[in-house]
Parts: structure tokens; C-alpha cells; sequence
């Protein structure tokens, strides 16, 4: 047997509703500069880690340290220490630099509320509003993608488009074991 089937194991997952995850913080996160302002950041990417978008992914949440003002300072300080906490850091531990703090977190579980939030472009992707310790599970809320600018609606995107092969529902075989099928037997092209 070469493999199995497994619909939990994906390429190309995505969230496709606002809500709270469970997440893990993905080794794609970094620490770098602001565009805008030259102060440091981080970028977080996360990968759903339970539910039914378990392996979607949730990308480019930044946080920005801050010390232009003393108000910045300590809302900069809350933010990581949120971020420190949400990843299971203990009281009274010292964080030294972004990028120490980054690499405390890269594995952890931790919970995030995602909602649609319109870009420049009039496109619509899943904004992180808030962070914290994992919960019991994640919950979508429900709430997909509203229909952006730039977007076509699902009867345009279907019209404009040629037919995709599909693999529809299984076909039954012995044992729904594909071993010992010729290739023109395979229930998908």
C-alpha cells in the first residue's frame, strides 16, 4: 500500500469562519521592523490545531513594540505580556528580547478570536482581534467571508472557470482497498 485517504490530511486547508481557535504558533513567525515605523515586530502564523478547520492556517498577525510614549510603552508591554502568558509563561519570568519571546512561543497552543476585516482592496481576510490561553475547543462562530470588491460570487467564479475533475463520492471496491485496481479502474481521473 502506498497510503490511505485521509481527509484530516490536507495541503491547502483554510478557515473559512470568524470565531475562536485553538491555534499553534507556526515556525513561519518572525521578528522584524514595522514598514511604517521602523519599530520592532512580530509577525505570528498559526495553524488551527483542533475542530473542523484543524490544519487551516491564520497568517500575518502583528504586534508592534511601541515606545514612542510612555501610554505606547505600556500598552506594548501588556500586549507581549498577553502573548507571554496565552503561551504558558509563568509569573516573574524576565523577557530579555522579541526574539526570545518568539522563540518561547513557536509550538505552543494557544486561543485566537479571528473576525473579517476589509483590506485596502476591498478583499476581506480574517483579522486576529485577540489572544489567550487555549480553550476546551475551538469555536467558528458561523460567520464566513463577506463578498469583497475584488471577489467574484461563487456562480461567477463557477462560470468563469473550466470544470474541474471531481472526486466525488467514493466508489465502492473490496474492501475500499485500490490495490488491486488497474488504473482505469481508480475512482478518479
Amino acid at each position: 500500500m502506498l497510503f490511505k485517504v485521509d481527509h484530516n490530511n490536507i495541503m491547502g486547508a483554510t478557515v473559512e469562519e470568524a470565531g475562536t481557535y485553538n491555534v499553534t504558533v507556526l515556525p513561519t513567525s518572525q521578528v522584524t521592523q514595522s514598514k511604517s515605523s521602523g519599530n520592532d515586530m512580530m509577525v505570528l502564523n498559526y495553524e488551527v490545531a483542533d475542530g473542523k478547520y484543524k490544519g487551516g492556517q491564520i497568517r500575518y498577525h502583528y504586534l508592534v513594540w511601541n515606545i514612542d510614549s510612555q501610554q505606547s510603552r505600556e500598552q506594548s508591554i501588556r500586549r507581549f505580556n498577553t502573548l507571554a502568558v496565552a503561551s504558558g509563561a509563568q509569573d516573574g519570568v524576565e523577557i530579555a528580547s522579541l526574539q526570545l519571546l518568539l522563540k518561547a512561543c513557536i509550538g505552543k497552543v494557544l486561543s485566537v478570536t479571528v473576525d473579517w476585516e476589509e483590506n485596502q482592496n476591498g478583499d476581506y481576510f480574517l483579522r486576529v482581534k485577540s489572544f489567550g490561553p487555549a480553550k476546551q475547543a475551538s469555536e467558528p462562530n458561523g460567520i464566513t467571508r463577506p463578498q469583497g470588491k475584488g471577489q467574484q460570487s461563487p456562480r461567477q467564479q463557477a462560470t468563469s472557470r473550466p470544470a474541474q475533475p471531481s472526486f466525488g463520492a467514493p466508489v465502492q471496491a473490496p474492501q475500499n482497498n485500490f490495490a488491486n485496481m488497474t488504473a482505469d479502474q481508480l475512482p478518479f481521473n
